[in-house]
């Protein structure tokens, strides 16, 4: 597969109680991140439906697939992808929720403050004819049951599209898993998402379905930038906050990897 730039992006949602980090005041930077790092595909987390159409069009190349998490509609928080129409062509896509009832949509289990959900899209290579299998989330800030449960969820789901389209398309999927899972690095979450996956019934057996390695470890060049993700817009530096990842699999090499840290007049976007 050629070259791609790929993104993990937390957004904040827009809250009135933010202040000077209103969205109305942020809406151009995080659109011009996306412009000038060249970023080819984008996981967002925390996306209002105004805000998912302020990006759209101020990045017109940039086409959205997603759902609000309360509703499979416009209600509450979006996970959307935003692709490059010019480098991708959009083959299928869907939406999740991460309970025990995957497919109601707005449902909670496992004592999670809120509905999370998972946003997949199957993409085309315009120049290579190869296929991306590319999935968003955001785990739940409070409940530990949750995020691992949550990440077998993921993997279960994304399992079974992988090996759906595989066959389809007689070719090995790419697959690139990014997203905000508010779980430390060592922790059961992320230690969960690279380990091998199985056949449902058959743990530990055959070949491994999934086989997820973080970009960060997996890059053939060292991490740039700073080893935290969360900064709540203030310069006092948080240490070891990584909770925001991309994790590949299916074949995908990791050429770069880094955490943005771009600053506009003193405001992170």
């Amino acid at each position: 597969m050629k070259a791609i730039r790929a993104m993990s992006f937390n957004i904040r949602f827009d809250c009135p109680s933010d202040g000077p980090f209103r969205w109305k005041h942020r809406s151009h930077l995080v659109s011009s991140m996306l412009l000038f790092h060249k970023v080819d595909i984008v996981g967002m987390q925390e996306v209002m439906h105004h805000q998912l159409h302020d990006i759209a069009h101020d990045c017109g190349d940039f086409g959205w697939v997603g759902a609000g998490r309360d509703d499979g509609d416009a209600g509450g928080e979006y996970g959307p992808i935003f692709y490059r129409k010019s480098k991708f062509d959009l083959i299928n896509n869907g939406h999740f929720w991460l309970s025990e009832h995957p497919s109601e949509p707005g449902s909670k289990s496992w004592d999670t403050a809120c509905p999370r959900m998972a946003t997949w899209g199957l993409f085309h290579t315009k120049k290579t004819s190869q296929y991306l299998m590319f999935v968003n989330t955001h785990l739940d800030h409070m409940s530990e049951l949750a995020k691992v449960e949550g990440v077998k969820v993921i993997k279960r789901m994304i399992a079974e599209e992988v090996q759906t389209a595989s066959r389809k398309y007689q070719q090995r999927i790419g697959l690139m898993l990014v997203g905000d899972f508010n779980a430390l690095e060592g922790s059961e979450p992320l230690e969960l998402t690279s380990r091998p996956y199985h056949e449902p019934g058959a743990p530990g057996k055959g070949k491994p379905i999934l086989l997820f390695q973080n970009a960060k470890y997996a890059s053939q060049t060292k991490h740039h930038g700073p080893n935290t993700t969360f900064t709540g817009f203030s310069f006092e530096f948080k240490p070891q906050i990584l909770i925001d990842y991309i994790f590949v699999s299916g074949g995908i090499q990791v050429l770069t990897h880094g955490v943005l840290s771009d600053t506009f007049d003193n405001n992170y976007p």
